[in-house]
């Protein structure tokens, strides 16, 4: 394989944002819960996994939860961008009953089950205000709920190793994880070659070196920050 060049990461990443094949973190179907950038390279082979989780209510109850899997890189034996099977779910009704009625969480609804885990919660409006919780409806919804479980349930939320690593070569080494960027304005017709984070990606995937990984512009991918999403 002949080595990457960042031309060549940052125009993928360019024709999949054309493509509608790219994160949009005010999606006006989705509301924005947490998201995650996983890199992998070794200097001549590259893959970047972007991980989206939000709530679709269109689909609502727990199918609405969805992480959402966008993959690109030059070794993968895959579609880039996302296909039917990079929807993952990570959520189940708690023991005591139903946790959504459609996308509105049911008043007697006291847990929810995350990855086999049954986890208590609490709704009130206390917790939601210490939590920066913005509630989405007048009615508590599963956004609010998702978002007031996120400082401790995160990682519930995302990828697990397995589920990515089927999605890249086993031998490719992850490089960089980040948790916060400043991510790209796609709705605003912004490119991932115009974005200072996708664009120091590329050097840290070129060079194999996670060092060169850099960030001035303040992180805005945290839910907060794209308040059109899920409004339509």
């Amino acid at each position: 394989m002949a080595k990457i060049t960042e031309e060549e990461v940052l125009s993928q990443l360019d024709q999949c944002a054309k493509d509608y094949f790219f994160p949009v973190l005010d999606n006006g179907y989705y509301y924005p819960i947490t998201s995650r950038i996983n890199c992998y390279g070794d200097g001549e082979r590259w893959a970047i996994i972007i991980e989206s989780f939000g709530y679709n209510l269109r689909a609502g109850h727990h199918n609405g939860a969805q992480n959402c899997v966008y993959v690109y890189g030059n070794c993968l034996s895959r579609p880039l961008g996302i296909t039917n099977d990079d929807f993952l779910n990570c959520s189940e009704d708690g023991p005591e009953g139903e946790t959504f009625d459609g996308w509105y969480v049911f008043p007697e609804a006291e847990s929810i089950t995350l990855r086999g885990e049954v986890v208590k919660f609490d709704l009130s409006k206390e917790n939601l205000e210490r939590r920066g919780v913005i509630m989405a409806e007048d009615e508590l919804t599963a956004a609010d709920l998702f978002r007031s479980l996120l400082p401790e349930y995160r990682e519930k939320f995302l990828a697990t190793e397995e589920e990515l690593r089927v999605r890249v070569p086993c031998d490719i080494p992850m490089i960089l994880r980040l948790d916060e960027w400043h991510h790209p304005d796609i709705a605003g017709q912004e490119k991932p070659s115009e974005n200072e984070t996708f664009k120091s990606i590329a050097k840290v995937l070129v060079a194999a070196d996670p060092s060169l990984y850099k960030l001035e512009k303040k992180p805005n991918n945290y839910w907060t920050n794209w308040p059109e999403g899920g409004t339509l």
